[in-house]
């Protein structure tokens, strides 16, 4: 399900030159490889003061038509013990399980789409899923869009969830292929309060007819 990801990015927006809103939560989810991430699919209140450190990477997508977002990652280990946050070891540990023979076909997550129904992220292979992701677009990419040091593979996933559920372009393409996008906010916590650091826009391919995740690439400004 959910997870904390990260990314690649060559242009910082300046954060005078947008009016991002201020995410929203929280709540805790955790998902089947074991990862617990603050996040919330619901309205509720303001990040309160005190709430996270500072330095803290909040990220805040459009989902669903609510607010949703994610504690991508939290500085320093206590906190991140306490509250599930394996980073690397997570990553470690869901491409081990990707890089096995015959897990081709292994669901890593399915999330629901605006346009093509419940669409798949597979394990996959060169061509296709989490493993041609990662081929294309490796982890340090992704971890430079995050700006933290949370787990990459659940910020990817974040990221392809937030754009198949409430995507801002979307764009039908040739081969029954579909793009989708959606613009993320990511912030840091400063002074106990959530900072706009920058805005950035994945781009995310799905087959409409296979209903998988072809890839997804950590864009600043959408493809689709």
């Amino acid at each position: 399900m959910l997870k904390l990801l990260a990314g690649a990015v060559s242009a910082v927006i300046l954060a005078s030159s947008v009016a991002a809103p201020v995410p929203e939560g929280p709540g805790l989810h955790v998902d089947a490889f074991g990862t617990v991430a603050e996040e919330s699919s619901a309205p509720g209140p303001a990040v309160p003061n005190g709430a996270y450190p500072d330095g803290t990477v909040i990220a805040w997508g459009p989902a669903s038509g609510k607010n949703d977002w994610l504690v991508a990652s939290v500085p320093g280990s206590s906190l991140a013990q306490q509250r599930g946050w394996v980073g690397g070891a997570e990553d470690a540990a869901l491409i081990a399980m990707c890089s096995r023979a015959g897990s081709s076909a292994a669901v890593v997550e399915a999330m629901g789409s605006k346009y093509d129904g419940t669409v798949r992220l597979l394990c996959g292979s060169a061509t296709v899923g989490l493993n041609h992701i990662l081929k294309n677009h490796p982890l340090s990419q992704w971890r430079g869009q995050m700006g933290g040091d949370g787990s990459v593979t659940a910020w990817i996933r974040y990221l392809i969830r937030s754009s198949l559920a409430a995507p801002a372009k979307k764009a039908a393409l040739v081969s029954n292929k579909r793009c989708y996008s959606t613009p993320v906010h990511v912030y840091r916590m400063v002074n106990g309060r959530p900072s706009w650091w920058k805005t950035i826009n994945p781009s995310v391919y799905v087959s409409s007819n296979n209903k998988i995740v072809v890839t997804a690439i950590p864009t600043t400004s959408s493809r689709c």
